[in-house]
């Protein structure tokens, strides 16, 4: 099981996805996409499915991006061709590669699947028979986020942003991350269905799309009267479980797989109550970096000065801030960080509404200006907001690990429709953060 890839057709704001494209240009149409995902004690169980058609009267051989959740594993992979159905297999990559380019060779239709970046999956198909359709499945298990509100959250990517490379062309394989832009919404549309085996306290909710929720013995949750959705963002739903007192449940199954005896194996659940306890404060030394480069324009940049202002009215008398904006270059709102009073605050709002985007996104010089010297009774909070829209990003990870200085947190907010969570979740764990992914409210992104 293995793949390479190139998926046309997708926008850095509004991406559009839906076909393969062959070497030599022939478009191969989705003819449709589904998603079906059992969910329960925060796992995830995801079976990704898209049809596709060859209406010519060639063969063919297809490669293509699938955007993929950063904090899954793929555990299966199968395409079906005319009646015939092939299931992948897991080897090296090495080896995936060699078996799949012998069976190309041999006239044979085969498949492969590889990981390019956390978030991103490359997928090949050689030998596609004429006028057939093809049906690719990928099932991908992944854990899911733990709200502070007492709410799990499933996020599902559905389309590949394209990324800047940097001026220094640092990317070994930038060729295998381009996509194709283009200025208008392509018909290719994606159904879904939820299957919620938790207790809920309320009802699921999406700050993404609009639902509809079924409640039966496990809530199924489809999109709003049954309707499809647009492949340009991505897809995110909660459902809260926390209740007044702490909670547990066991699940419990026996092993299908011949050889593994009757002996039965227990997911066990804890949920924490809502009420939740006072901590002390300490002063903070917070610093803002925002993305201001040119995929940032719109909803995300809207959406990142939101996050900003609302950091700076928690702060208080004895914290300091900081704010950097960056492109092309890192441009400060001061020369030095101010005291979070009420004047120095209502300054660094002004300067932040007037914040404009445009430009490439030279993170790695605005990642250098942040990491300076503390006050030794203060903690640093570094605040990375960007849509995560480039291809180097071991490089800002590395310079992380280097450089980060012992009393100083990192921590990254991703903005817009479909972050790059390879960015995003590796520079929190480099910086010894969280990451948190800001959807904002439902007047952010047109109902599909």
């Amino acid at each position: 099981m293995n793949a390479s890839a190139q998926l046309k057709d997708q926008t850095s704001h509004s991406a559009t996805g839906g076909r393969l494209v062959t070497s030599d240009g022939h478009p191969l149409p989705l003819k449709s996409a589904h998603v079906e995902t059992e969910a329960c004690g925060g796992i995830a169980r995801t079976v990704l499915t898209q049809r596709f058609v060859n209406s010519s009267d060639a063969g063919m051989n297809v490669t293509y991006l699938l955007p993929l959740p950063a904090d899954g594993a793929v555990s299966g992979f199968s395409f079906v061709v005319g009646d015939r159905r092939i299931v992948g297999e897991i080897d090296t990559r090495q080896k995936a590669r060699e078996r799949f380019e012998t069976a190309v060779a041999q006239g044979q239709t085969a498949g492969l699947v590889e990981q390019t970046r956390d978030s991103v999956f490359s997928e090949t198909l050689g030998n596609i028979p004429p006028k057939t359709e093809v049906v690719c499945e990928i099932t991908v298990d992944q854990p899911l986020r733990w709200l502070e509100e007492g709410a799990w959250e499933w996020r599902f990517p559905t389309v590949v942003g394209p990324r800047y490379m940097g001026q220094a062309r640092v990317v070994a394989d930038a060729a295998a991350l381009t996509v194709d832009v283009v200025e208008s919404h392509l018909p290719t549309r994606m159904t879904m269905t939820l299957l919620i085996a938790d207790t809920v306290t309320s009802s699921p909710s999406s700050p993404s799309h609009g639902l509809k929720v079924d409640a039966e013995t496990d809530l199924r949750v489809t999109f709003a009267q049954d309707t499809s959705a647009r492949l340009d963002r991505d897809l995110v739903i909660h459902w809260p479980v926390a209740s007044a007192e702490a909670g547990a449940t066991l699940d419990a199954a026996r092993s299908a797989t011949p050889g593994h005896g009757d002996g039965a194996h227990g997911l066990l659940t804890i949920v924490p109550p809502t009420s939740q306890t006072q901590t002390e404060s300490i002063p903070r030394d917070l610093i803002c970096l925002i993305d201001t480069s040119g995929s940032m324009s719109g909803r995300p940049l809207a959406q990142a000065q939101r996050v900003v202002a609302g950091l700076l009215d928690q702060l208080g008398q004895d914290d300091r801030v900081e704010l950097i904006e960056f492109s092309n270059r890192p441009r400060r709102f001061q020369t030095e960080p101010i005291a979070a009073t009420a004047t120095g605050k209502a300054a660094a709002m002004k300067w932040l509404r007037s914040l404009k985007a445009g430009g490439s996104t030279e993170m790695h010089t605005a990642i250098l200006e942040a990491l300076q010297p503390l006050r030794n009774d203060a903690q640093r909070q570094v605040i990375l907001i960007t849509d995560g829209y480039i291809g180097f990003e071991q490089r800002i990870i590395r310079e992380l690990l280097d450089r980060l200085p012992g009393q100083a947190r990192l921590h990254t907010v991703g903005v817009g429709s479909s972050v790059n969570r390879t960015l995003t979740k590796g520079a929190a764990r480099a910086g010894a953060g969280v990451e948190i992914i800001h959807l904002g409210n439902g007047d952010d992104f047109p109902r599909p």
